[in-house]
């Protein structure tokens, strides 16, 4: 896992990788491990971004909040783990085509955690996610107040009721249900008499039964 986050940090850099493995090394008396490179390069995202993607896959916000936390005050930063996040989501997709090692740049067992992952939810929804974080870190990147984004964007990821509407609708999708039946059309506007023969058969009826009925007045000699 070392040698993998070596080559990340240097680019593909034989030099630059060559030169942070000294450094390592160096501080390390031989044995190169995590505690040692993380004096170099920084605290690193990968201590953190899959637990934060599961609590996000779970649909717990307080947690995936609770482990951001955690990882912003052990000394990363908002940017960086960011762009970590949407790596991995980028990961989840991939995965759920192919585990081709050559596609992911990782040791075998974090691939095998992402495949693992990226079974908890429907494709649909891991692309509904990455669409979202990606455009929230457009936003993020250019922000003078990148944590109050970032807090307010992973909050999104993981709200219960979002998630459950979309969710719902591929569901939906997926099975071939038909979508609910039209409303009714609405009554005919009743007609005028002069459409209706019917109504000026019984007005007329009507008339004459008044014309019989109605009392007459007698005019007495």
């Amino acid at each position: 896992a070392a040698l993998f986050e070596i080559a990340r940090e240097a680019s593909g850099g034989m030099r630059d990788a060559v030169g942070l493995l000294d450094q390592a090394a160096a501080l390390a008396g031989g044995k190169v491990q995590a505690a040692e490179l993380e004096s170099i390069l920084g605290i690193s995202p990968r201590r953190f971004v899959p637990s934060i993607v599961e609590a996000i896959l779970d649909r717990d916000p307080a947690k995936v909040l609770g482990i951001t936390d955690g990882a912003l005050k052990a000394g990363l930063e908002v940017k960086r783990l960011s762009l970590h996040l949407l790596e991995y989501f980028r990961h989840l997709l991939v995965a759920r085509a192919t585990d081709d090692a050559a596609l992911f740049d990782l040791p075998p067992e974090e691939i095998q955690k992402i495949v693992e992952l990226s079974r908890k939810v429907p494709e649909q929804t891991l692309d509904w996610l990455f669409q979202l974080l990606d455009q929230g870190i457009v936003g993020l990147l250019r922000s003078p107040h990148p944590r109050i984004l970032l807090d307010g964007l992973l909050r999104r990821l993981g709200h219960a009721d979002a998630r459950q509407s979309c969710e719902e609708i591929l569901k939906r999708l997926e099975g071939g249900a038909s979508p609910p039946p039209p409303p009714p059309p609405p009554d005919d506007p009743p007609l005028k008499p002069e459409e209706n023969p019917e109504l000026e058969v019984v007005g007329v009826a009507a008339l004459e039964k008044e014309d019989i009925d109605e009392p007459r007045l007698r005019v007495n000699d």
